[in-house]
Parts: C-alpha cells; structure tokens; sequence
C-alpha cells in the first residue's frame, strides 16, 4: 500500500506499507519532505484510530511496527513531522498483518 503525503515543489512523498514477517509491519518513505519543503524530523503513525506514536527515521529510511496480531486487520494512517510542526495526516488504509 503506498500513502502520498503530497507534492513539494517537484518531489513527491511516497510510503509504502507491508508486512514481512509474522506479527509485523515494514514501513518506507522515499522523496519525502515536511511542511514547507523542511527535512522530517520523524514520523508518527496511529494503528485503528488510536494514539500517534513518534518514530524518530530520517527521510529515506524504515521503520517497523511489531507485536501485532497475526491475521489482524489493522487501520494505519501516517503523518510526518519537521521543525515547521505535525502534517496531516493521510487518509486511513487497511492492512492484514502475516
């Protein structure tokens, strides 16, 4: 699954959702930049509308999500954060972890 935070200027965010292994999720961003076109500081994600949780990653780097339940559907929504403050964040996309 890919969330699109936008355009900034001629680069376009991309994330990318999967679930490599039992009881995780592996998300990637590439291209991505925050509000203004300042470098994300980090991101946060909310599983099934519940709180933001803040993972500290650059940019071009991944994170995982882990102690999930397998066969587990789960809602994920992404948003990024720079020193201008917290983007919105995207629309709200399933995933089944393995």
């Amino acid at each position: 699954m890919d969330f699109d935070f936008g355009s900034h200027g001629r680069r376009q965010t991309s994330i990318r959702v999967t679930s490599p292994s039992k009881g995780v999720l592996k998300v990637s961003a590439t291209h991505a930049t925050g509000n203004g076109g300042d470098s994300i500081t980090s991101y946060q994600y909310s599983l099934n509308e519940g709180q933001w949780v803040k993972v500290a990653v650059r940019a071009s780097e991944s994170f995982r999500v882990s102690h999930l339940v397998p066969a587990q559907k789960c809602d994920v929504r992404l948003r990024s954060v720079n020193v201008l403050g917290t983007r919105a964040s995207t629309k709200a996309e399933s995933v089944t972890v393995v």
